[in-house]
């Protein structure tokens, strides 16, 4: 702001922001209005934090699930292994991820639920892997994502 005790007093009124008028005191009458603010706003504040919190862990989630499932079509790429090798390298994945409760991975070759073991040189195999989230929340009794399930798929074609 402009420093207005080196301008003329009219100067001074015009430039300043309350017209050159001095602000009384109302502290006394205002004490509590801060109090009722923050209570107004906490619990959006609050809710907001917690769905950042939420959705945080839920992309993470997706993330260690996308990394388990590629770890999986990587094993299922190889010749000579089968559903069971590719379930097991998922698991492993996913354990020492630290996440539990997830569904059975979904082997897919060629499109068609078929053993890996099947597929020959040049097949497509897909390894998709899901789980609830309700399983992988860190917030007791998560009403952000209620009844979802997270997945993702990886495709690989046999080596």
């Amino acid at each position: 702001m402009l420093a207005t005790r080196y301008l003329p007093k009219p100067l001074a009124a015009a430039v300043s922001s309350n017209g050159g008028k001095t602000r009384k005191k109302t502290k006394g009458r205002r004490c509590a209005t801060a109090a009722v603010e923050f209570a107004i706003i906490a619990p959006l504040l609050f809710t907001l934090i917690l769905g950042i919190i939420e959705f945080g862990r839920a992309m993470m989630v997706i993330e260690l699930l996308n990394n388990a499932a590629r770890n999986g079509a990587r094993v299922g790429a190889l010749a000579g292994s089968d559903t069971s090798a590719i379930t097991s390298a998922v698991n492993s994945s996913l354990t020492t991820a630290g996440v539990n409760g997830a569904n059975a991975p979904t082997v897919l070759v060629n499109g068609a639920s078929a053993d890996a073991s099947t597929a020959t040189t040049g097949d497509v195999v897909s390894v998709s892997v899901t789980i609830p989230a309700s399983s992988i929340s860190w917030l007791p009794g998560s009403v952000f994502l209620t009844g979802d399930t997270l997945g993702t798929a990886v495709v690989m074609r046999r080596e």
